[in-house]
């Protein structure tokens, strides 16, 4: 066999194995988009969203008060060949906790700023990487934050 015959081969293979583990490329990513978001007047709020991910790359929606995990959940999607997944799911979740300790008047547009992602809004984030729906204090000191995360699947040497 020529050179030539080898290297078009050997670009070959490498075409082939890209094509079926696109990861090996694109690492873990998820693409996230917003759907509809619909507020309560007491500050509960519920919120759709869809994504497409790199294939079995974890996605996790994590809530917490404070210290304290409040829900949340996780995903890994996978596609033929090692394609990207897609998915879809909805979280339910309360920018006014105050009323849930105390009552406490509050203005509504305060709730609509603690919200942190908007109606069709896409966001991609890689390995690591986190897009908050919700992260601020409450007068008490208490965090509140909910976030959907991409767990990176691959781990790196360290020195």
């Amino acid at each position: 066999m020529t050179r030539l015959k080898w290297l078009l081969a050997a670009l070959a293979l490498i075409a082939c194995i890209l094509w079926m583990f696109p990861k090996l490329i694109t690492g873990d990513y998820a693409e996230i988009t917003i759907g509809k978001i619909t507020e309560e007047p007491n500050g509960q709020v519920s919120l759709q969203f869809s994504s497409i991910s790199s294939n079995e790359t974890p996605v996790i929606e994590a809530f917490y008060d404070g210290d304290k995990y409040a829900g949340g959940g996780s995903g890994c999607s996978g596609g033929l060949f090692g394609r990207p997944g897609t998915g879809f799911a909805g979280v339910m979740f309360m920018l006014n906790p105050e009323t849930m300790h105390r009552q406490v008047e509050l203005p509504q547009s305060l709730w609509s700023k603690r919200l942190l992602v908007h109606e069709n809004e896409t966001i991609r984030l890689r390995g690591g990487e986190r897009l908050y729906f919700y992260n601020f204090q409450t007068e008490d000191g208490v965090r509140h934050n909910g976030y959907i995360e991409v767990v990176a699947t691959r781990k790196f040497a360290q020195n």
